[in-house]
């Protein structure tokens, strides 16, 4: 709605081209999908990604249990560089590198993080590479 607004304001010359102006541009976008693989387990999770200077490109915390196994394709933008993935699950820290992969065309690299270890175990998380097309809108 408050784009819609904005356009008008603008003018009639924007209005007519909303669907094409640099209002709506997009920019390639990495993602990061959390799976709770043992849904029995309630689990809060937090995802940090840091680039190469240690500043934080990505940060997102959930709640995982029986009514929410996942949060799929969050995406953050493609040129943030990530270099560093940490995962904290119920105070549990995991640190990993984000991987190297050979995503080609306008597909842009992802990770898929899955969280394992039933209701007495300790948890497990395994991260994983995926390639697809996401963009996202610029603030």
């Amino acid at each position: 709605m408050e784009r819609r607004a904005l356009l008008a304001i603008l003018g009639a010359g924007l209005a007519g081209t909303a669907g094409c102006s640099a209002l709506d541009s997009t920019e390639p976008a990495h993602t990061v999908t959390v799976y709770n693989v043992d849904s029995e387990v309630t689990r809060e999770v937090t995802v940090r990604i840091e680039d190469g200077a240690g500043e934080t490109v990505f940060e997102r915390t959930a709640t995982f249990g029986a009514g929410n196994e996942a949060d799929e394709n969050v995406p953050f933008p493609e040129s943030s560089a990530p270099e560093t993935v940490f995962v904290t699950v119920n105070g549990a820290e995991f640190e990993r590198e984000w991987p190297a992969t050979d995503c080609d065309g306008e597909n842009w690299a992802g990770i898929e993080l899955r969280i394992r270890g039933g209701p007495d175990e300790e948890p497990s998380v395994e991260l994983q590479t995926r390639c697809q097309h996401v963009t996202t809108t610029p603030p």
